[in-house]
């Protein structure tokens, strides 16, 4: 029988009699349970990474006067990130050419006019850095390109009109003017486009001269039952934008909201073909690019009715998990046979080889990713047989190279600079099962609650940070809880070991939306769904005396967040 079933009235002493003993064999069994929730450390698995923060310049060289666009992706949601141009004494000073907030999806949009300034043009590239109030920061070079001027053609003189001559006769017959010569038409220097170059054409074919031609800086309109100028109709109407992006290696997924029909290519390929009338749809592809610059083109047409249209696209790094390269020997030498990117580095072949390229017995793999870490103290944990070795940036934190049976090992870490760092493993197999698994935990006191906080409403990878809470009394309204985390759609998990009389309680939560209560391992509140503000109680009944592990989960979907919790002793 459940320690914190609700006693109830009976009708017989004997079934009272029952009641009372099983209450106290229960009483005994939660007593055992308590005693055993202190255990040592465990080996815990390793969260799911955020990729690294990334900037893309576009264009990625000009001159004065260039207008660039820095795309960023990455990013925490929410930050405000600050665009510098290098050399650092700029930085110093503070000047930031523009700023932007970073979206949920981790992206931002900003935008500078590189200046006319000698320090800067008689540099062969400038940085373009891009960084947070926490010092989160990354760069692209811009490379500094003068102009060619372009010289203009001279416009030949007009030859002389010659003067009429006398004839031999009486009758003086002038003779014509020789025409004068057409000069030959000033050459004008090319149109640059700094954003798309946007081809609109007054029918739903893109056939003939466009009517106009125009530089948008985004592809995201919604003419409605309107029209893009008056140079063109409210409907049948088409434009065809084209643009080179400058584009870090990875896989790009593009998105395209239209109505009516559009057409995408990247370098050539069509990778939406959706050329037909339709309401307000979203159509998505994906692509791997390499490193380098990428033509982009877009086409659309408007039948009739609401005009809309719009592009965008999200970026996935190549190796956004763990870069893990296999070779098909012990001691990591040579090319690898296979690189692939791994989720975790978490893995138990037994007697199978890790790939068709590699073999059973006498392989041995490397994993490298870029992880950000907070200020303070780490342990690092690799299970293994046969032998491991685990890095943190260039310190050897676990060096276990030795065959082996299944052993867990363990190498602490103090981080004083917070920001991105490298781990990476290695391993080797020489014979029989193969097995290695990874991870790593801060080693954290806490006086208050320790609060979790994630970007998304099922507690799901890695937090955005953790801190310390005094109390759980949150009336965030319409705001966020903190920097990294939106106002909607965001997640936390509290815990905390505190000292109980024994006795009877009364768990209750105030909240909007989710929340769920655990008192060490019995779940005492569970209403995990949407809802306005609203009051719930839950009553534990004989808990023993000493110290318990509380866990309180909560979710907030969108519109108000509120989350307060308290208990009293009946």
């Amino acid at each position: 029988m459940s320690a914190n079933r609700k006693r109830r009235p009976f009708a017989t002493a004997l079934r009272a009699v029952l009641s009372v003993l099983a209450v106290v064999a229960g009483l005994a069994l939660l007593g055992y349970s308590i005693a055993t929730v202190v255990r040592g450390p465990t080996v815990r698995p390793t969260p799911t990474p955020r990729p690294r923060p990334a900037i893309v310049l576009d264009p990625a060289e000009g001159y004065a006067g260039t207008y660039i666009t820095v795309t960023g992706v990455n990013w925490p949601p929410g930050e405000v990130v600050y665009i510098y141009l290098s050399p650092p004494f700029l930085e110093e000073e503070g000047y930031a050419y523009d700023g932007a907030q970073v979206g949920a999806d981790g992206a931002f949009v900003a935008a500078i006019v590189f200046p006319d300034d000698p320090g800067l043009l008689d540099r062969g590239a400038v940085g373009v850095v891009a960084r947070t109030a926490g010092r989160l920061r990354a760069s692209a070079p811009f490379r500094v390109r003068r102009p060619t001027p372009i010289a203009p053609t001279a416009t030949p003189a007009p030859s002389p009109t010659p003067s009429p001559q006398p004839s031999p006769t009486s009758t003086l017959t002038p003779t014509p003017p020789a025409p004068t010569a057409t000069p030959a038409p000033t050459l004008q220097p090319p149109v640059a486009f700094f954003g798309w170059k946007g081809e609109y054409f007054s029918n739903p074919t893109l056939s003939g001269e466009p009517t106009l031609i125009r530089d948008d800086d985004v592809i995201d309109f919604r003419w409605t039952t309107g029209s893009p100028d008056p140079a063109i109709p409210t409907d049948n109407f088409s434009v065809r934008w084209t643009k080179t992006l400058s584009l870090a290696a990875g896989t790009y997924h593009f998105h395209v909201r239209s109505d009516d029909g559009c057409r995408l290519w990247v370098d050539g390929r069509l990778l939406v073909d959706e050329w037909h009338d339709s309401a307000e749809t979203i159509y998505s592809a994906s692509i791997f690019l390499t490193q380098g610059s990428h033509a982009v083109v877009l086409e659309y047409y408007e039948r009739a009715g609401s005009a809309t249209v719009a592009l965008w696209w999200d970026y996935e790094d190549a190796f956004p998990n763990w870069k893990g390269e296999y070779f098909a020997n012990p001691n990591l030498s040579g090319p690898p046979a296979l690189v692939q990117d791994d989720e975790q580095v978490d893995f138990a072949w037994g007697l199978a080889a890790p790939a068709p390229e590699i073999p059973a017995d006498g392989f041995s793999a490397r994993w490298t990713r870029k992880w950000y870490f907070l200020t303070g103290n780490y342990r690092f944990y690799a299970k293994a047989r046969d032998g491991v070795r685990v890095w943190f940036d260039d310190t050897l934190v676990i060096d276990e190279w030795h065959a082996g049976t299944d052993t867990t090992y363990a190498g602490d870490v103090q981080v004083s600079d917070a920001g991105w760092h490298t781990v990476r493993v290695a391993y080797y197999n020489q014979s029989g099962r193969a097995e290695v698994k990874v991870s790593w935990e801060a080693l954290v006191s806490y006086v208050g609650w320790k609060g979790e906080y994630f970007s998304n409403r099922d507690l799901r990878g890695q937090p955005v940070f953790v801190r310390d809470d005094p109390a759980l009394n949150f009336e965030w309204g319409l705001g966020n809880p903190g920097p990294g985390v939106g106002q909607d759609n965001f997640s936390v998990r509290w815990t905390r070991e505190l000292e109980f009389a024994a006795g009877t309680y009364e768990f209750s939560a105030i909240v909007d939306d989710g929340v769920r209560v655990w008192v060490d391992d019995w779940k005492v509140l569970d209403q995990w769904q949407d809802g306005i503000r609203r009051t719930y109680t839950a009553v534990f009944e004989g808990l023993s005396a000493g110290r318990h592990t509380v866990r309180v989960e909560y979710y907030e979907h969108m519109g108000e967040a509120v989350l307060r919790f308290w208990w009293t002793k009946q």
